[in-house]
């Protein structure tokens, strides 16, 4: 079976609505064979689950146009193709080996699945508006970078003329310094930020947990006077009515406290 049938076979299962024996009756003469198919690519999702063939078990389902007709259809993809699907947008182009797998009888479409992991991704030919976008961008660029040196050369010039013109007696020779290069500053910048978060995770860390164990110890110290206050409720003197006071408090405190780190 050539290209061109199955293509005509996708507009006929897109223009009528026929049974499930029928669908197979159509699709299995091209089960044997490896298509080279141009698609248009409409949206891709996680394949769930095991699938009935290992090889596209963690890949993506994508949902592609074929033909002139359209015809919609999904394939199963490698999960070697993840990242390049996951960068894909709707209405780009792909040029995929693959083979029919069956037909999806609840979104009526016709299941294929990738047979060669070096399938091709096309890439969107650039406007001719683009092409100038980025021409100008560049020469601006080349512009900006001139005048940068034309201004340093300038510098130069006036130093030397100033240094010719000044008494050599007494005068200190100019020294230029050079500043460290941008991206050591930037290096050193990140690093000292990641430590200075380093420190505040730490610090919050160990309060947290200082926090934590005060709760569990005002909650232990409620409960063990609550407790002392009722095995001693038949003695009316002043402890016990202490104890019965101070429990209750002490419990409050330490679940205000854990209350407060749990929000």
């Amino acid at each position: 079976m050539t290209k061109e049938d199955l293509l005509t076979t996708l507009r006929e299962l897109k223009e009528s609505r026929l049974v499930a024996s029928e669908v197979d009756a159509l699709l299995d003469p091209f089960r044997e064979d490896t298509f080279k198919l141009n698609f248009s690519f409409v949206s891709s999702s996680p394949s769930l689950g095991s699938q009935a063939d290992p090889a596209y078990n963690d890949g993506y389902t994508i949902v592609c146009q074929v033909g002139a007709a359209e015809s919609e259809c999904s394939v199963h993809m490698f999960a070697s193709e993840n990242s390049r699907l996951e960068n894909l947008r709707p209405g780009d182009e792909l040029e995929l080996n693959l083979k029919v797998l069956g037909f999806d009888s609840l979104y009526q479409r016709v299941t294929f699945g990738q047979v060669a992991k070096d399938s091709g991704f096309v890439k969107p030919e650039e406007s001719a508006e683009q092409n100038v976008e980025k021409l100008k961008a560049l020469v601006g660029l080349l512009e900006k970078r001139v005048d940068q040196l034309q201004e340093a050369d300038d510098v130069v010039a006036e130093t030397e003329r100033i240094q010719t013109e000044l008494p050599l007696e007494g005068v200190p020779e100019f020294v230029v310094k050079q500043d460290k290069p941008r991206e050591q500053n930037l290096a050193s910048k990140r690093e000292k930020m990641i430590q200075e978060q380093k420190s505040l995770d730490r610090f919050d860390f160990y309060m947290r947990a200082m926090a934590y164990m005060m709760a569990v110890f005002f909650y232990g110290l409620g409960g063990l006077a609550c407790l002392i206050g009722v095995l001693s409720i038949f003695d009316p003197s002043e402890p016990v009515l202490m104890f019965l006071f101070a429990g209750p408090l002490f419990l409050g405190v330490g679940h205000f406290i854990w209350k407060a780190l749990r929000s």
